[in-house]
């Protein structure tokens, strides 16, 4: 996702990924040292956060961790969506490729859209939330509580 939106600019550069998962430090993913909170904060003290985790709530823990440690966050914002200039987004919120968001939309803080979805006019969307890959929301509702989870229903059959 970086990647693409990098295209004609350098707005992002992943300096590591943290992970509280002590065994996996020292490690790489893609060529990028994983490593604790607390080493990542002291090497790359101006660097901020996105978190990449798909669960509100472990996402909610890690981030309030992460502001502790004295981190600042980031929104990455997929290129290839379709939005209105009426679409509120908030700090740290991650939205990936093919979404449509229409009119009079906020979306609150660290909030994860996969790919896909579409998102209808007049919707407040809270803090932590995720919706599912292509997920169909319509106009004029407040998906979930924070930190709810949005999926796509199949009809049964």
């Amino acid at each position: 996702m970086v990647q693409a939106c990098n295209v004609g600019a350098d707005l992002y550069k992943v300096v590591c990924f943290i992970d509280d998962n002590v065994a996996a430090h020292g490690s790489a993913l893609n060529g990028i040292p994983v490593m604790g909170l607390q080493e990542a904060r002291s090497r790359f003290p101006d660097a901020r956060v996105v978190g990449g985790v798909g669960s509100p709530q472990t996402r909610q823990r890690l981030m309030e961790k992460a502001a502790t440690a004295g981190f600042g966050f980031d929104t990455i914002v997929h290129p290839r969506i379709e939005r209105s200039r009426w679409v509120e987004i908030g700090i740290g919120t991650v939205i990936c490729a093919g979404n449509i968001l229409t009119t009079n939309i906020v979306l609150g803080r660290h909030v994860q859209i996969n790919l896909d979805c579409t998102i209808g006019h007049d919707m407040i969307m809270g803090d932590y939330t995720t919706l599912a890959p292509g997920v169909h929301v319509s106009g004029c509702v407040q998906p979930g509580h924070p930190g709810g989870v949005v999926a796509a229903q199949n009809p049964a059959g």
